[in-house]
């Protein structure tokens, strides 16, 4: 009987360290990941001055847009109505105000040959889901870079951006909010 005391004593001593160890792998993870997260955010977080777009991946150069080129260097798309479907099946529409990526790509001639597709990317570290060229190509106007909806900047200031990557319904046979984000701080091109 002291035997069998010893081993469950042995046994919930084991136990304990073992546990033990594993929490503190798990905190160990954690607070990596945590200050690794932190760091992307920063790295992607306006620092009061003007907001700016990283074009980047598979083009010929990268490529920074301010907020004020953004408003002036490229096609407008003004106060037009945007129809949006979400993976529950609920819709509505918001009227944008922005720039038609197409021409961003056009007028900075930044694309590769073999460039196909592209993604936003947001400072809260959230991607879209990949767009094709051919499908933007062909309906210019349906995609943006929004700073206005409903005729009111994002986020309320005019020149501090947010600035939203705006999709059409019209594009997709499925929900499209999978394709738009807000927050954009980069372009990536596959």
């Amino acid at each position: 009987m002291n035997n069998s005391k010893h081993r469950i004593k042995d046994f919930l001593s084991k136990r304990n360290i073992s546990i033990f160890i594993l929490f503190v792998i798990i905190i160990g993870a954690s607070i990596g990941l945590t200050i690794y997260n932190l760091q992307l955010v920063e790295k992607y977080t306006n620092d009061g001055s003007e907001i700016t777009i990283k074009i980047y991946g598979n083009v010929k150069r990268e490529v920074n847009i301010t907020l004020t080129q953004l408003k002036s260097d490229y096609q407008q798309v003004i106060n037009q109505k945007f129809y949006f479907i979400n993976d529950f099946g609920s819709t509505w529409s918001d009227n944008y105000s922005g720039a038609v990526i197409w021409d961003i790509f056009n007028k900075e001639d930044c694309l590769n040959p073999n460039s196909t597709r592209f993604r936003f990317e947001a400072s809260d570290l959230y991607t879209s889901r990949n767009i094709l060229f051919s499908l933007v190509e062909q309906n210019p106007e349906l995609v943006l870079l929004a700073y206005e909806r409903n005729g009111i900047a994002m986020g309320g200031e005019p020149d501090k951006g947010p600035i939203e990557g705006i999709v059409n319904r019209s594009l997709f046979l499925d929900w499209n909010t999978i394709y738009t984000a807000k927050h954009v701080v980069a372009i990536r091109v596959y």
